[in-house]
């Protein structure tokens, strides 16, 4: 399928970013000229998450508590202590317990090293690009602003958001019964929910025009985000060998599965995986009606003063006090750099 109409455009607002991390190992813009790669996640911005949606569907056939009790069952003990579990639910957990066997794990290990191994202000400017992606980028700004999470409960949104991207650092998250992997499914399963929602909220001309609200093309890009530490770090002169471009790339795209992205996404080696991001972020869009509730949500005053509340009273206040500063530096000129 043709990529939806309202996704066909390539915003100047990424080019910067993607000539600085992937300039140096393809051509950026002849690798998105119509390709294998780009075809393939032109076709899957019309998809939700081919194994979560399912369960939900199943939700609403059960009821959301029942639906919801029994995915907890099978979560945390296993899908056969579920006496005649859901047909979605027994394919879900095939396709989870399976997981981790359709890696190199030695390899996703040394990747997640790797990532881990980025400098402080590599990851500090990433964390502001992430800030800036949010708010900028069409179908997530849309996402996140009309399910009105971070507006209606934004420093417990911010948390949840910051603990499940710290759980994919840990090495647990290869363990299929670990807390760290079934915390990341748990909000897979959220946005699944939340694809639903606004499916219907939204009405079939938006959908034709914009495809679905959370695509599994997304999910591969969130997925992915472990591996851009390291090139930033490149980019400064702190080189990637291929070998170790390629351990990153396993780790990365067995995060992206772990979010949702479909096996038929998954790149072969490290420089497949940055042409695919290259594409992915090519796509970004430009930003929906909802950024400056977002920006006001995830990086307000009042937010920030939420976020710090525990802190010693001469601390607050110094943070109230300078809260747009803060702001400004933490987020929004890391953000610019790249």
């Amino acid at each position: 399928r043709p990529i939806p109409p309202g996704r066909d455009d390539f915003a100047d607002q990424w080019r910067h970013m993607r000539e600085f991390m992937f300039g140096e190992w393809i051509d950026i813009d002849t690798e998105v000229e119509p390709n294998d790669i780009t075809r393939l996640r032109d076709d899957y911005f019309w998809q939700a998450d081919e194994h979560m949606i399912g369960v939900v569907d199943a939700f609403e056939r059960l009821g959301y508590q029942q639906g919801r009790a029994l995915f907890e069952q099978a979560l945390t003990q296993g899908i056969d202590t579920v006496e005649d579990p859901p047909r979605e639910l027994v394919e879900l957990f095939e396709h989870l317990d399976q997981l981790p066997d359709q890696f190199d794990l030695v390899a996703a290990e040394r990747g997640r090293m790797l990532a881990m191994s980025s400098t402080r202000a590599a990851t500090t400017i990433i964390q502001g690009w992430a800030f800036y992606e949010t708010a900028m980028t069409g179908d997530i700004s849309a996402a996140t602003g009309a399910t009105g999470r971070f507006a209606d409960d934004g420093p417990r949104r911010f948390i949840e958001t910051a603990r499940v991207f710290a759980q994919f650092t840990l090495p647990d998250i290869f363990d299929r019964q670990s807390e760290a992997f079934q915390d990341v499914v748990r909000v897979r399963l959220m946005h699944a929910l939340a694809s639903r929602g606004l499916r219907r909220k939204w009405g079939d001309d938006v959908y034709l025009k914009f495809g679905e609200p959370i695509p599994v093309t997304s999910l591969l890009g969130f997925g992915s985000g472990m591996l851009l530490g390291r090139l930033v770090d490149h980019a400064f002169g702190r080189k990637l060998t291929r070998q170790q471009l390629d351990d990153l790339a396993e780790y990365s795209s067995y995060s992206g599965r772990l979010w949702g992205a479909p096996e038929r996404l998954h790149s072969a080696d490290g420089v497949e995986l940055i042409r695919s991001l290259n594409y992915v972020l090519a796509r970004g869009g430009n930003p929906s009606p909802w950024r400056a509730e977002l920006v006001d949500a995830i990086a307000g005053p009042a937010h920030i003063a939420t976020l710090t509340e525990t802190l010693p009273g001469w601390a607050r206040k110094l943070v109230a006090r300078y809260a747009n500063q803060i702001t400004a530096s933490i987020a929004l000129a890391p953000a610019g750099v790249v």
